[in-house]
This record gives C-alpha cells, sequence and structure tokens, in this order.
C-alpha cells in the first residue's frame, strides 16, 4: 500500500477533479504485405521475431482491467482523493458499459484509441472537465504502448501520475519519461538478452580453440606411461 503514495497529493483537493486513465497493453498488430516481410517469413527471421514477442509478453505479465480498477480504489484510499473522479479506459481494455458501472466515478466511463492524441482532451471538453491531474494506470511495469497517451496527458495536465501494474506510483516528469522510453526499447529488442548469448557464444569458441589447441601438446590420458 505504500508505494502507492505519491508525493504530489495535495493536487487530491475535496474541489479538484482527477482523471483516471487505464491504459491498455501494447498489442503487436498483424504485419503489412511487403517485400521485405516476404524475405523474412522465407528465412524464417518471422519465427526469431514471434519468439521474441512471447517472451517479452512473458515479462510484461500484463493485468487486466479488473486487476487495474481494484488498484486504482486502492490509489485513491492511500493518497485520500477526496474529489471527484471521472475514468476514461483504452479500447484494448474491453468495452466501457462494464466500468461504468462502477459507482465511484462521477460521470459514465468512455473510451478512447490510443491514436487519438486529442480524444481524452475533448471527452473532457464535451464533460465541462478541468482536471488537476491525470493518472495513468498502465497493465505491466514499464507501459508498453503508452507513449502516445503520455504524451497527450502531459500536453493538458499539469500534474501526470503513473500506477503501474506492479503497484508503483509516481510522477511523469521528463527524467521518468526518458527512463520509461529507455526500458521500452530494451524491453521489446531485448537487447541485454542478445548481448548474453553473443558473448555466450564467442567465449564458447574461444574456450573449444584453446582446448584443442592444448589437446596437441598433451598426450591422451589414456596412452598410459611410455
Amino acid at each position: 500500500m505504500q508505494t502507492l503514495l505519491v508525493p504530489q497529493r495535495e493536487v487530491f483537493g475535496p474541489d479538484a477533479r482527477t482523471l483516471f486513465v487505464f491504459c491498455g497493453y501494447q498489442s503487436a498488430p498483424p504485419p503489412r504485405e511487403t517485400i521485405a516481410w516476404r524475405i523474412a517469413r522465407r528465412l524464417r527471421l518471422t519465427a526469431i521475431c514471434e519468439n521474441a514477442r512471447r517472451v517479452r509478453d512473458y515479462h510484461a505479465n500484463p493485468r487486466g482491467l479488473d486487476y487495474m480498477l481494484a488498484l486504482s480504489r486502492e490509489f485513491r484510499d492511500a493518497n485520500k482523493v477526496a474529489g471527484p473522479v471521472f475514468a476514461m479506459i483504452d479500447k484494448r481494455l474491453g468495452p466501457a458499459t462494464e466500468v461504468s458501472a462502477e459507482a465511484s466515478f462521477a460521470a459514465p466511463v468512455d473510451t478512447f484509441e490510443v491514436r487519438d492524441d486529442e480524444a481524452i482532451w475533448r471527452w473532457c471538453k464535451s464533460h465541462a472537465i478541468n482536471p488537476a491531474a491525470v493518472v495513468l494506470f498502465y497493465a505491466d511495469a514499464i507501459g508498453l504502448g503508452c507513449a502516445n497517451t503520455e504524451d497527450a496527458a502531459s500536453a493538458g495536465a499539469a500534474q501526470v501520475i503513473v500506477v503501474n501494474g506492479r503497484r508503483r506510483a509516481f510522477g511523469l516528469d521528463a527524467s521518468a519519461r526518458r527512463a520509461l522510453a529507455l526500458r521500452r526499447v530494451l524491453s521489446n529488442w531485448r537487447f541485454m538478452e542478445a548481448i548474453f548469448a553473443m558473448t555466450f557464444l564467442v567465449v564458447a569458441i574461444a574456450c573449444c580453440v584453446v582446448d584443442a589447441a592444448q589437446s596437441k601438446e598433451v598426450e591422451p590420458w589414456w596412452t598410459g606411461p611410455k
């Protein structure tokens, strides 16, 4: 529970309005049938990419909408959010009808398309809402697929807070965004695993070469003494 506390709790006053945005996890779109893709498929490189995506998704372990809703209630209790709370959900998480039954929200919940930069603020304007803070709820630890939503939230809100799927809450400032961007690149391309695999292969080959060179100088043990 303590990890859900944020130092920006003063923005959650009784008269302040807060917008909760539930972000969906990145899903890989179907590839376009380009010439490069056909060549990669012939070379069986697509299977490698698919395996890398599965490893990424396994480590991300994204949470479902029910978990995120329960987490939002804990966040409200931990930070004493006294003012009205509004909510929007990413279309990738499912229909908004299930969330609209959530009595704790001040208005019916609507969905947004992650590629639509103005969707969140267009909805706020239509409901005459000027939130003092926007809280982004991630399904995973680093918000894979949520960079566009971060840009939209930061463009219109003075205070943006992130609550990830590992029950960590933090302010989304410039340094946090840079750290998230780096972790997303590493997660998508698995650089560390690739470097480890290449290093292991080079060391294994070097050990084989050294062992082969030494074996020519030393007689096998099974030959016995002369």
